[in-house]
């Protein structure tokens, strides 16, 4: 929840900076004999253009975190242009720098699943990268990165997430998809969220994830069937 809330406070702020510029010239208009006609049909053309723009925001994330009630058919560019719109100011915001590979852009990445559970997972593997890249940042000075990288064989799409956040122990990494596991011991986390990943991926989608330390950092892969596979 509190995630959500602080993306929807980043996609706000835009249109809601605009209106207080249009509240304040309403001001200078009426100071200066300026509240035509014409005047006032554009003041309230463009408030509910933000106004409308803002109430989308709403749906768009309270359609984003409905469960899926069945199993369809779903494109992952799709599927991570809506993540990016949920998480990409955030991460912008805290100087993270996010980059998603789709390759050349021509193939096909439809896979068969939970669209909105899967959106879900991605989400929480990158917030686990951004807190474990702000948690380094307090050590030591350093650029952080999160780098997607999506590609596909005849039967398979690959997920890979790499963040250069310092990594894991060994001993951590083995229990990692363990229920109620967590390596954060301020309250940040339940330890449910890549127990339900694994659960959700591996059992519900008939994939995979699975996680390692990579150079300076941890990449956690999910591979999912390509298309329907029966």
């Amino acid at each position: 929840m509190g995630d959500m809330v602080s993306a929807i406070a980043h996609q706000w702020r835009q249109p809601l900076n605009a209106l207080g510029l249009i509240v304040q010239d309403v001001n200078d208009a009426y100071e200066f004999g300026e509240m035509t006609k014409e005047y006032v049909e554009k003041l309230v053309k463009d408030c509910m253009f933000y106004i409308s723009e803002m109430s989308q925001t709403i749906d768009d994330f309270r359609n984003f975190f409905k469960s899926s009630k069945e199993k369809v058919m779903f494109d992952l560019i799709q599927a991570f242009e809506e993540i990016d719109a949920i998480i990409g100011p955030k991460i912008m915001s805290d100087k993270i720098n996010m980059r998603i590979d789709y390759g050349d852009g021509d193939d096909d990445f439809m896979v068969f699943g939970y669209p909105n559970e899967f959106k879900q997972i991605v989400i929480n593997i990158i917030r686990n990268s951004q807190t474990a890249i702000e948690d380094r940042k307090q050590q030591e000075a350093f650029e952080g990165n999160i780098d997607i990288e999506i590609s596909r064989s005849a039967q398979h799409v690959s997920i890979v997430i790499t963040d250069n956040g310092g990594g894991i122990s060994e001993s951590n990494l083995s229990r990692l998809f363990d229920p109620y596991f967590t390596t954060k011991n301020d309250g940040k986390s339940l330890g449910i969220g890549l127990y339900m990943a694994k659960a959700i991926v591996e059992t519900n989608m008939g994939g995979e994830i699975h996680a390692k330390n990579y150079k300076d950092g941890l990449r956690v892969t999910i591979v999912l069937q390509h298309g329907y596979q029966g």
